[in-house]
């Protein structure tokens, strides 16, 4: 997204915090658009970082001085200082909060707000979301202080719903992160900006996060690449040969749906997680398992998927089935990322037992 931003609007661009998307050579967010980068590249860190014990960097060097010593206020100063500096040209700022993932870890003060809830793990889980917040907080604040807010598009959106043994809670949801549930998939996103979007609405057109890169493309009036067709089987071969390819954008622009234009938009979105995949189809969802027989649900009436419709529906469940394993034939490679049979099986456990958890006292 950085490099389309720099390239196509001419932003200047920094990623803060979480990058988690590969540590080889070219997959650097300074090698991915992004002309300044401060945190870790790996997926988790642990929230007090010692100058000489820590995975953190800004800009390929090792960093041994924060601005604030609990990590996710550091992410937060890191962003303010960086914004300040911003004068000449738009900006785009991703700032990705690791929060809260693990480790569980809060500060003393933060604690101590929550000292009501008993249960430990989710004290210090509301602790964690509690500074997470402060940041989003200071962030919109500082917007608003320096004449930027009315002009500036901010997304506010969760990578995956809540994950197993945190304390966290998905309420009438089933499933967690690691699965395909609408506990795993089904998360909050908030759009704001005052001078283009009106306030107080609800998008009932399914969303994904594909879908920021052409929206963001779209509100910096940057012209966005080509697309390209579906993948071929020559597309894949020359790939296999070494021949660079370039995907198709999977994303949707809802900015005129945002704005309140009543523009219909018909699509299927995919997932695809350590051997198991998914296809919501308009109110209708399928997934294939990797351990046993696919599964197939109507998530608007029945969000804790508790009804498997499949015997009821076989003609839409086959035709579900066969649109997913095109989908999957259309991509070049097999996931990089969690493909392996350990990573498989850890997923598959999620199914076992996919009833909404209780409410975490």
């Amino acid at each position: 997204m950085g490099d389309h931003l720099r390239a196509a609007a001419g932003y200047q661009t920094a990623l803060i915090g979480k990058w988690h998307l590969g540590k080889g050579d070219g997959f650097h967010p300074n090698q991915r658009g992004f002309d300044h980068f401060c945190g870790m590249l790996g997926g988790s860190h642990g929230y007090f970082p010692k100058p000489e014990k820590n995975q953190l960097q800004r800009n390929g060097e090792p960093l041994n001085s924060f601005f604030h010593p609990y990590l996710t206020d550091h992410f937060t100063e890191a962003s303010l200082k960086w914004l300040g500096v911003q004068t000449e040209k738009p900006w785009f700022l991703f700032l990705s909060y690791n929060a809260p993932h693990g480790p569980l870890q809060a500060t003393k003060n933060d604690l101590a707000k929550f000292m009501h809830i008993k249960d430990k793990k989710r004290r210090t889980y509301a602790a964690m979301m509690f500074a997470l917040d402060r940041g989003v907080g200071r962030v919109r604040s500082w917007l608003s202080e320096n004449g930027q807010l009315d002009n500036t598009l901010i997304v506010f959106f969760l990578d995956n719903g809540g994950a197993p043994g945190n304390a966290s809670w998905n309420g009438r949801l089933s499933g967690v992160k690691g699965s395909l549930r609408e506990g795993r998939v089904r998360v909050p996103m908030i759009w704001s900006w005052p001078s283009k979007l009106p306030k107080g609405t609800r998008c009932e057109t399914p969303v994904s996060s594909l879908d920021l890169l052409p929206n963001f493309l779209a509100a910096a009036e940057g012209a966005p690449l080509p697309l390209r067709p579906a993948v071929s089987h020559e597309d894949k071969r020359n790939h296999n040969k070494g021949t660079k390819m370039y995907g198709a954008y999977d994303g949707v622009n809802l900015l005129p749906i945002l704005k309140g234009d009543k523009v219909a938009i018909k699509r299927n979105l995919y997932w695809r997680l350590q051997g198991q995949a998914a296809i919501r189809s308009g109110d209708d969802k399928l997934i294939r398992l990797s351990h046993r027989s696919a599964q197939f649900f109507h998530p608007a009436l029945d969000l804790a998927e508790a009804r498997d419709l499949a015997p009821q529906r076989s003609e839409r469940f086959q035709a579900l089935f066969r649109q997913l394993a095109v989908w999957e034939a259309s991509l070049p490679t097999v996931p990089l990322w969690g493909s392996s049979p350990f990573w498989s099986s850890e997923s598959a456990k999620h199914y076992d037992d996919c009833a909404p958890r209780p409410e975490p006292q």
